[in-house]
């Protein structure tokens, strides 16, 4: 794995749950495909904990965007907001209070 990812942080979590499934998959004979099998077997197990890793961080980056953007404000000035631009639609429409 990335040796600049700590253990026990998203990142180390994703990959363990994803080596997981794909041993789980193994065991019952089942067809593993996806998880980056085709990396495994031709690469061997440093290449692919190396790309999960990579997959891995960078989903926890967008995860990190998204709620950045989600917290914009705090939730208790939510329905004050939905009030002002509900009011501001209706100016614009011309049906004022």
């Amino acid at each position: 794995m990335n040796r600049n990812v700590p253990s026990g942080t998203v990142v180390h979590q994703t990959v363990l749950a994803r080596y997981e499934e794909m041993r789980q998959a193994a065991l019952e004979g089942s067809c593993t495909t996806g998880h980056g099998t085709a990396i495994l077997l031709r690469r061997g197990m440093a290449a692919w904990m190396c790309a999960w890793s990579q997959y891995a961080l960078s989903d926890a980056e967008q995860t990190d965007r998204r709620r950045a953007q989600m917290d914009v404000m705090p939730r208790s000035l939510a329905p004050e907001v939905v009030v002002v631009l509900a009011e501001m639609v209706f100016q614009a429409n011309g049906e004022a209070k």
